[in-house]
């Protein structure tokens, strides 16, 4: 058992270098650390007023006060790019931050920096609910529609709108999908869900539709370029052959989108998007959750009273007693 150490006057900025380290060793996801990383900076600047704060200054008072900051107009990250009325941040991207820090203050406490846990009556914002509105057969059509360039972009274009609505899988998902991670015969797809690399990696299996079956199959051993380097075996490769990131995913969809006259459309919304067409054609909800590798049902809820409320209003246009 280590000693107490509960050093008061330490200096802040050395207990987050401290966390980052232990994050990094204790094999947590490089996109963990990253996003903890820039939170915990965020949270240093703003902080920083004459002297840099030491752990005596990390208090629930303080993280409260910066979290009603964020709440407040006009505030910016150079990291942040989604543009919102009015300048400002998101709910979800303020409860990030909060559960970054809390994350943090849970450490502290654990490794006895300080002698409690500063953030334990901590709780984030109650996020204002916005509807999930999914992509429509029309939406998606001009999607593929607007696939412009050479044959093999226009089958890897396909192949990845295919399966991003047809299994829900995360852009990051699709990025690192690898050729073994196919079997075309069985008509499944091996994913790598959230998680480091090192452990902790949530592996799952699901199926294609025969659509994104042959699009994928397609591309894959058709279309799909020379690899750089040589041992590159993600399915999904750029233009000059290497491995695409959730970044180029990212930019993929929201570029076609643009030029569809789609401008809404992201990786996420077809996600939601399969979430709610599962659903609606009759499919369990226990199976969605595994599909999409949700660890709590909280969103597949979200899905079902979509659902639920589409079945209402078909209900209400082909009421059996109104068609008498």
């Amino acid at each position: 058992m280590m000693e107490p150490m509960a050093i008061p006057n330490l200096p802040l900025q050395t207990a987050v270098d401290h966390y980052l380290v232990a994050l990094r060793v204790e094999g947590a996801a490089p996109t963990t650390i990253a996003t903890y990383r820039s939170v915990l900076a965020a949270y240093l600047r703003w902080a920083t007023t004459e002297q840099p704060p030491t752990l005596a200054d990390f208090t629930l008072v303080r993280v409260r006060t910066y979290v009603a900051y964020l709440m407040g107009e006009h505030v910016r990250f150079s990291h942040h790019r989604a543009k919102r009325a009015g300048g400002r941040l998101s709910d979800h991207t303020i409860n990030l931050h909060g559960r970054a820090l809390r994350a943090f203050a849970a450490w502290l406490a654990r490794e006895e920096y300080t002698a409690t846990h500063v953030l334990a009556r901590f709780r984030p914002l109650r996020p204002r609910t916005k509807p999930i509105v999914p992509l429509t057969t029309d939406e998606f059509r001009k999607l593929v529609a607007a696939l412009t360039g050479p044959a093999r972009l226009r089958a890897r274009g396909r192949a990845m709108l295919y399966l991003l609505f047809d299994t829900g899988i995360r852009a990051s998902e699709l990025a690192e999908i690898r050729l073994d991670d196919l079997d075309l015969a069985a008509g499944t797809l091996r994913v790598r869900g959230k998680g480091s690399q090192r452990q902790r990696v949530k592996w799952r299996t699901v199926g294609m539709g025969v659509l994104a079956q042959r699009a994928v199959q397609q591309y894959a051993y058709r279309y799909r370029p020379p690899a750089i380097p040589v041992g590159e075996d993600r399915v999904f490769l750029t233009r000059e052959g290497r491995g695409m990131t959730r970044h180029t995913v990212h930019r993929f969809v929201k570029v076609l989108g643009q030029r569809a006259g789609v401008a809404r459309a992201h990786p996420h919304l077809f996600r939601h998007s399969t979430g709610v067409a599962f659903l609606r054609s009759g499919g369990s909800e226990s199976v969605l959750q595994r599909i999409l590798g949700h660890s709590s049902r909280e969103m597949v809820e979200h899905y079902m009273h979509l659902a639920d409320t589409d079945v209402t209003q078909l209900h209400r246009r082909h009421s059996p007693l109104d068609h008498l």
